[in-house]
Order: C-alpha cells, then structure tokens, then sequence
C-alpha cells in the first residue's frame, strides 16, 4: 500500500478495509501524501499543515523517500477518511473541500475544517456528516 491508496481515497475511488489502513500507519506515508492531501482539502500545504500535528516546515525538510512517523500518518489517515466521507455526502471532491469551509450553523457558524486539528474535532464533524446523510437539520 502507498500514497496511491490515498490518492484514491480522496478521489472517491476506493475505500480500504480498516486493517488495510491500520497497516498503511504502522508503515508510514511519504511526505507527498500531505501535499496530495493538502491540494484534495483546497488548501496550501502550510495552511493544511496547521491541521497536522507537525509543522510545514519540518515536512518541508523530508526526503522525498522518508516515511512519516506513525502518529503523524495516523492523523493523516484520518483526514482523508473524514474527506472520503465528505465526497460520499456531497458527490465530489470540490463539493467536499467547498463545504469543509462553509459556515455551519451546527458548529456555531465555524467552518468543518478547524475542527479537524483534533480526533475529537473529526467526530464532531462525522456526526454532522451522519445528521445530513439522515436528513437531520444540521
């Protein structure tokens, strides 16, 4: 498995089996996943990086080859399956992104995009997720 799985995640194209993904943790991703990431969520890498518990800068010194840390890829992971789901709510990507930075009543009028810096930010926004794919005023 590789950033292509994630590339595929995000694209709406594939939707691994958890152990899969656990597997693609233990093993890393390369620093080209946060860009692929980062360009899915509509964002520059410095912005997406405010999202990730690493700086911009620190992914910036990465050898194209270096494996990211398991913490870092498990964070990472997360996003795009928070972003996998935005798609499957919202059609495509574009729509995803558009939406992840729309102001939602739900949130208190912040936009679902600044809670995801935190596991408990990202289940915030999957419940409202599940509230519209119901049809719950959201």
């Amino acid at each position: 498995m590789s950033s292509q799985v994630i590339r595929e995640m995000l694209e709406g194209k594939k939707r691994p089996e958890n152990y899969e993904l656990m597997a693609l943790t233990r093993k890393g991703l390369q620093k080209s996943a946060v860009v692929d990431v980062a360009r899915a969520f509509g964002m520059s890498g410095e912005e997406f990086c405010r999202l990730l518990p690493i700086s911009w800068r620190t992914i910036q010194r990465y050898q194209a080859d270096r494996l990211m840390d398991s913490h870092l890829t498990d964070h990472l992971v997360r996003l795009v399956m928070i972003f996998a789901q935005v798609v499957d709510v919202f059609g495509t990507p574009e729509d995803a992104a558009g939406w992840l930075k729309t102001p939602i009543l739900a949130l208190g009028s912040a936009q679902p995009i600044e809670f995801l810096d935190t596991n408990a930010g990202i289940q915030i926004v999957k419940t409202i997720l599940l509230r519209i794919e119901h049809g719950v005023f959201s």
